[in-house]
This record gives C-alpha cells, structure tokens and sequence, in this order.
C-alpha cells in the first residue's frame, strides 16, 4: 500500500516538471489522416512504396541495429529514415484536411484555414510545450569544461580527443572565445582523412605544426596503399 502511494507521488511530480509534455498526438493523427487519404485515391502502389520504406528503415533500426540503453542521451536520430517516411503523410494530411475543406468552402479560404489551423495545432503547440526541453540559453557546462581543459595544459601543449562531445566545446572556446590559442586539439575520429593530416602539419593560430614521421605526400590517397615494415630483434649481450 506504501509502495503504491509512493508511485503516485512520484507520477504526480514527474507531471509538474519540464520533461512532461503534452502534444496529444497531434503528428501522429494527422500523419494517419495523410495515409488513409492517400490509400483512398487509388495510388495503392504509391503508397505502398511509401509503407515500406518507413517500415524498412523502422524494422532495421529495431531489430538489426537497436539503440543500447546505456547511452548518454537519447538517440532518436536514428530514427531519421523512418521519420522521412512518415513526414509525407504528414504533409498529405495536410493536403486531406484543404481536400476536405475545398468541398464546402471555397478554395482560397480552405487554404487559409487549413494553412492556420495545420500550424497552429501541430509546431505550434510542440513548440509551446518542447521549447523548454530544447532550450540551452545559460547552460554553459561545456564551455566551463572546454576552459578548464584548456587552462590545465602546458604551453603549445597537443589534447587528444575522439568523440564530437568533448571536441567540438574545445574548437568553440579557441574559435570564438578566444581560449589557449596555442594548444593544439587532435581528434583521432578524423585521422583517418588525409586533409586532417595535412591540416595539423599546418601552423594553426599559436600552435606550432605537429611533426610527422611519415611525409605529406604518402598521405594522400592512393600514394600508400601498402607499407612495409621491417621488423628489428634485439638479442641479450650484442647487436
């Protein structure tokens, strides 16, 4: 009994937080508008085309490619395909709702109507509840750390990175704010092109080039496609 209440309570302030939107499916249903419409003017093949597609980019991010749950943040991009997909009957349900208009009223008018009613219903009201999940006005964490990594080297000093997260608040704070100009930020995500190469045997503001043992040109792609290496043994008591 316990137990229960404290789910409650817990449910009724997850209900007053930010995170607690209301959209009232309002994609989704007009989404379903756009495809039942389209099934309904005899281009099945079309929409079919249009069926498979969504669940073929749905079914293999699910099933062949799932998002882990131990990731940082969400990841819905991954998505992206099946979202394309989806934004056509959303964009012919709102074609559905003119169509349907246009018989009772005339042309112009529908097309105002449908025009204010289609925004206001659906970006509108996601845009008045998701503002404030998106908004990152006075959130500086990243700059804050991007400074004190900076700060905490040593003059012309070279940081190793991999990920976008902890590159791109490095490139921000000397690009734009101006921070330890003279530390050089190498990201090993783009050492695999050979433009990245060449852009760190290059002076960039303050930072000296980076040496390289191997030369500019076997770089370049297709100028070493093989290298061989010799292997040197060392005995115990001589050469």
């Amino acid at each position: 009994m316990l137990k229960d209440l404290e789910i409650r309570k817990t449910c009724r302030q997850a209900c007053k937080t930010g995170g607690n939107n209301k959209f009232y499916m309002l994609p989704l249903l007009l989404g379903l508008i756009g495809l039942f419409f389209f099934s309904s003017t005899g281009i099945i093949k079309r929409n079919c085309d249009n069926l498979a597609l969504y669940y073929d980019r749905l079914s293999h991010c699910c099933l062949f490619k799932p998002i882990s749950n131990s990731t940082p943040r969400e990841r819905d991009y991954a998505y992206v395909g099946s979202f394309y997909a989806f934004a056509i009957w959303i964009g012919l349900g709102v074609y559905a709702i003119f169509n349907s208009l246009n018989k009772f009223l005339s042309q112009s008018l529908s097309a105002i109507l449908t025009t204010i009613v289609t925004l206001v219903l659906v970006p509108g009201v996601m845009a008045k509840d998701g503002w404030d999940d998106h908004n990152r006005s006075g959130k500086y964490a990243a700059l804050d750390f991007a400074i004190n990594y900076l700060e905490s080297c040593e003059p012309n000093a070279v940081i190793f990175t991999n990920g976008d997260n902890d590159t791109f608040p490095l490139w921000y704070a000397q690009e734009v704010e101006g921070v330890r100009p003279d530390i050089r930020v190498v990201n090993f995500m783009l050492a695999s092109g050979e433009w990245y190469i060449h852009q760190k045997m290059r002076m960039v503001y303050d930072s000296p080039p980076l040496r390289f043992t191997i030369s500019r040109e076997n770089y370049d792609k297709g100028g070493l496609t093989i290298m061989c290496l010799t292997s040197i043994v060392f005995r115990a008591g001589g050469s």
